[in-house]
């Protein structure tokens, strides 16, 4: 009987706030940075937690910008001449728990995971109708990085970095190179 009365007492103080294992969704929508000719871009993401320390998260990244024309020319390496255009990934976030009070709260990922992102080939043969549409071609991609993130109550921001690493296929001369390339975004989300 005791044992009850004081489970009601518990349910009862913690009434309206979430329990550290509830599973929490958010939505993230931002401006994404991938460097190069045509570096902005736009990001979207859609994170699930599923335990205390891990969330699962599916998104994606595209830079719709023309690119600059005569990109190839300064190239100094084979791979140098592939520029991160788009996404779409999968990975695994790990996270620091910590105290988090009710009315702010701050976390930290970091994440792996993998996906498809297509760069453009940008050497002069490889235009495909005028000086700033370039060939682009899928490769599959492993990413690693870390996140900051700010609630204010169900609303807040996230500070990204990942780096992909994929291999790129020149079509001309049939070589493979592997290439790594940054990534930085800057996003808003609602967290339910």
């Amino acid at each position: 009987m005791l044992a009850l009365l004081c489970l009601s007492m518990i349910s009862e103080a913690e009434a309206g706030v979430p329990m550290a294992l509830d599973p929490l969704n958010r939505v993230m929508v931002g401006a994404t940075w991938v460097g190069g000719p045509s570096p902005v871009g736009l990001t979207g993401s859609f994170e699930s937690r599923t335990t205390r320390i891990l969330a699962a998260e599916f998104g994606g990244f595209a830079t719709p910008l023309p690119m600059e024309p005569g990109l190839g020319e300064d190239a100094e390496r084979n791979e140098d001449l592939f520029y991160l255009r788009h996404g779409i990934y999968g990975d695994l976030g790990f996270r620091i728990p910590h105290h988090q009070p009710k009315g702010f709260a701050w976390e930290f990922h970091f994440r792996v995971g993998t996906g498809v992102v297509w760069s453009a080939h940008v050497s002069n043969d490889a235009l495909v109708t005028d000086d700033t549409n370039y060939d682009v071609s899928p490769s599959i991609a492993a990413m690693g990085g870390g996140d900051l993130l700010f609630r204010f109550g169900q609303y807040g921001l996230r500070l990204a970095g990942k780096g992909w690493g994929y291999q790129v296929v020149d079509q001309r001369e049939l070589t493979a190179d592997f290439t790594f390339r940054p990534q930085v975004s800057l996003e808003a989300l609602v967290q339910w």
